[in-house]
């Protein structure tokens, strides 16, 4: 347990660091870049996601089998066969870029000036990097070791982000980030060599296709890969529909309190990653009470952490987007964050079912159910995004969020879990649920400037914390600075 509490915070961390950079970046991007660029670098990105599909999936693969796989040698096999799936993915990706550059640039950029073909060229060579960087990252986390994967990305996000900021204030644009992202993807590549060699020396790297690895591979990297397809899709397709219907504006518009909103998501992800592994042990051993323990410890956890950031959140949603990106982003986009908010604090649930399968080694039902919800996000997205724009892509990522309930039953019940138990405590959640937002509706009359909403804010925390002790969902006392803080105090005062 200890392992996963490491692990989890080295995966906050990896998560806290960019919203921090996030917050500091955004309104400068927005400022020197414009509404229209911005939204351009936005799409750039959203293609890299998609094209970062083709790498099959094998990531999770490489994760689960290194972490039952006791011998070196059959390591070794794993990852060398995987490195050549993913240079035959590149390939793949290359030809794909390739042929549909001019259809992307010309429905989703709205331009096909040289300038942009340029962008395209240097984030392929990006992608064609990172397909083999990921593989590297996989090694530390099937080891259960997510701390050199944490630092390594957190490094390279601040630096790359710092130069760009510094480039933009230079009067540089678009171009120099895009080459700035290139440049660091190369540095992570060289960074994750020279760790991978220095910690796990008795892995041999050499170009090897083991057919046995291959066969481990792709049984569970098919399943792993559809799961990638839906989920990138649910998360950016919004995006391209917005772009191809209306213009790269509307795409900040929506991006902005869209990828806010995702990090609640994207934290419980973090948390729960860690997870992964170890329910492939726990489960290999057939010990069914640690697997329900850890997960009722996992509910409460993402219980308390969604409701703690999304009520908040909505109450504060227009004032805060005011502050922090101006009035005409803000005017824009706080419907769309309020309703996002609600969407993604939903969709974080998923990440229990997703690991829990993924542990388990049951991968298919996380593609069942994400098939599910990348159909109906889909249908919806092509819908609603023509006539309501931004707020049709909103209300069509809540809809299909409620897949998410269906999703955790059919856990429960592949397991044997007994759902009674999270219905115990379903009438103290409401409460907490009532009187949490009549204080943060309360609060918001007296913001009246960035000052005055850190301030709530923090309250906020305090009064958060009293609530779940005072509804003994949660025991304060048990929080590990608070234990301190005590011990600090009963020794200030003993003679």
């Amino acid at each position: 347990m200890r392992s996963i509490a490491k692990n989890s915070m080295f995966n906050i961390l990896n998560w806290i660091v960019p919203i921090i950079i996030m917050m500091v970046t955004v309104p400068i991007y927005t400022k020197y870049l414009g509404s229209s660029d911005y939204g351009n670098l936005i799409l750039m990105n959203t293609i890299i996601s998609f094209l970062s599909l083709l790498n099959f999936g094998t990531g999770d693969s490489i994760i689960k089998y290194i972490s039952e796989e006791k011998n070196a040698k059959g390591m070794s096999k794993l990852i060398n066969t995987s490195f050549i799936l993913n240079m035959i993915s590149s390939i793949i990706t290359v030809s794909i870029l390739l042929i549909f550059s001019n259809s992307i640039l010309t429905n989703f950029i709205k331009s096909t000036n040289y300038y942009y073909r340029i962008l395209l060229i240097i984030l392929l060579l990006t992608i064609l990097v990172n397909f083999i960087t990921g593989n590297f990252a996989c090694i530390f986390k099937g080891n259960n070791n997510y701390k050199i994967p944490s630092i390594i990305n957190i490094a390279i996000y601040v630096g790359t982000n710092i130069f760009s900021i510094i480039l933009l204030l230079l009067g540089y644009k678009l171009l120099a980030i895009i080459i700035v992202n290139f440049i660091g993807s190369i540095i992570d590549f060289f960074v994750y060599i020279y760790f991978t060699k220095k910690i796990y020396r008795s892995y041999h790297f050499k170009i090897e296709f083991d057919y046995e690895s291959f066969n481990k591979i792709f049984k569970y990297s098919l399943y792993s890969f559809l799961n990638s397809i839906l989920a990138v899709i649910i998360f950016n397709s919004d995006k391209l529909f917005i772009a191809y219907y209306f213009n790269s504006k509307e795409v900040t518009y929506y991006t902005i309190p869209a990828n806010l909103s995702q990090k609640i998501q994207q934290f419980v992800g973090a948390s729960l990653a860690s997870l992964f592994p170890v329910i492939s042990q726990i489960s290999k051993a057939y010990e069914k009470e640690e697997l329900f323990k850890l997960l009722h410890n996992v509910n409460k956890f993402v219980c308390i952490f969604c409701l703690f950031i999304c009520i908040p959140a909505i109450t504060y949603s227009y004032r805060f987007l005011y502050y922090w990106i101006g009035s005409e982003n803000a005017t824009n986009g706080y419907i769309v964050f309020s309703i996002l908010c609600i969407a993604y604090s939903l969709l974080a649930f998923s990440a229990i079912p997703y690991y829990f399968f993924n542990g388990i080694g049951l991968p298919k039902y996380n593609t069942y159910f994400s098939l599910l919800s990348g159909i109906l996000n889909l249908t919806l997205n092509v819908i609603l995004i023509p006539k309501y724009k931004i707020l049709g892509a909103a209300i069509a990522t809540l809809i299909s969020s409620f897949y998410v309930i269906i999703f955790y039953a059919k856990l429960c019940k592949v397991i044997k879990y007994n759902i009674k138990i999270i219905n115990f405590k379903l009438v103290r959640y409401l409460f907490l649920i009532l009187i949490y937002f009549v204080f943060c509706f309360v609060n918001r009359l007296y913001i009246n400037g960035f000052i005055s909403l850190t301030i709530i804010c923090v309250m906020d925390i305090l009064v958060y914390l009293c609530i779940l002790n005072i509804l003994n969902i949660f025991d304060i006392n048990k929080l590990e600075i608070v234990m301190k803080f005590r011990r600090h105090i009963n020794e200030l005062f003993s003679f």
